[in-house]
């Protein structure tokens, strides 16, 4: 395979990095933003020209073949190697910093799948800022920030890489008429939800206000009234469960920002690529089965889906 491998183009080995990265194909296709049909083509072009079958094709999804982790393997080298002559290329010392913006709730998605990047990576320092408002990047040192709203003019890349669903969600075990707990002004964004759910509740009273998603989680958690929570972090919950009375509530887009300046270092730009597959699986749509009329249903009534 190494002859056959130098006349393969880098790019080429770059999808085949990204595929073997990914749970799926589907996700890895989402990732570099082409249709699963389109991956799948290149993939099935490369094994061609290689000679050998680089994945083995099951019902979960894609596996590595023998040869395709020996060539893994091999990419992963070249990629390190070519990452570190491109954070030479910017006058970046061998110690590397990366600081990601993040949105709370979508940091305790991030944060768990964080090992498995480092490993490619291991004198990266990856600097954290989990706040509600990522805020200007032009004041900033944030190199990627994984947001809920798109920037409207800066020099960024962006990509849409998941949907995040909402719901008003409280205990099982209170009345139906419990009061409110509001994210407050300071979280300007999911303020207009706020003003949305009161909109379809105007007799409730508010009976709790914060910006700061652990708060707000445990206020829900105590029973203190009920609230709007994206459902991935609510499932981590098992009291709480989606309640019915305000209808259905608009998805979060989740959006990845990449300073232009930032793509040049090859470990920006890779861990951009690593949180798009890390959100777009942890966000999947999961099939809900209906709430009935004044009825609150747990979530463990929801059953896992494409």
């Amino acid at each position: 395979m190494a002859e056959d491998l130098n006349r393969i183009d880098w790019d080429d080995l770059r999808l085949f990095l990204v595929v073997a990265r990914m749970p799926s194909l589907r996700v890895a296709a989402d990732v570099l933003g082409v249709s699963a049909a389109t991956l799948s083509r290149h993939v099935a072009t490369l094994e061609q020209r290689l000679g050998t079958p680089l994945f083995l094709r099951r019902s979960r999804g894609l596996e590595l073949s023998r040869e395709g982790e020996a060539l893994f393997a091999r990419c992963e080298e070249i990629e390190r190697i070519v990452g570190r002559a491109a954070e030479l290329d910017v006058g970046a010392s061998r110690f590397q910093e990366v600081h990601l913006g993040c949105v709370p709730a979508l940091a305790r998605l991030i944060v768990p799948a964080l090992p498995r990047f480092a490993t490619g990576w291991p004198d990266l320092r990856l600097v954290l800022a989990a706040s509600a408002e990522v805020g200007d990047f032009e004041a900033s040192e944030v190199d990627i920030a994984v947001r809920l709203t798109r920037p409207k003019k800066g020099r960024f890349t962006v990509r849409r890489v998941a949907s995040m669903p909402l719901s008003v969600w409280g205990r099982a075990d209170g009345p139906a008429d419990r009061p409110l707990v509001l994210w407050g002004p300071a979280n300007g964004h999911a303020s207009r939800l706020d003003a949305l759910v009161q909109e379809r509740a105007p007799d409730r009273r508010v009976a709790f206000v914060t910006n700061e998603l652990s708060s707000f989680v445990g206020a829900l958690r105590a029973g203190l009234g009920q609230g709007v929570l994206p459902d991935v972090v609510a499932r981590e919950h098992p009291e709480l469960v989606r309640m019915d009375g305000f209808g259905s509530l608009p998805e979060e887009e989740v959006w990845i920002v990449t300073r232009e300046e930032a793509r040049r270092r090859a470990s920006v730009r890779q861990l951009a690529t690593f949180l798009g597959g890390v959100l777009s699986d942890a966000l999947r749509p999961r099939a809900r089965r209906p709430i009935a009329p004044g009825m609150a249903i747990p979530e463990a009534a929801a059953v896992p889906g494409e």
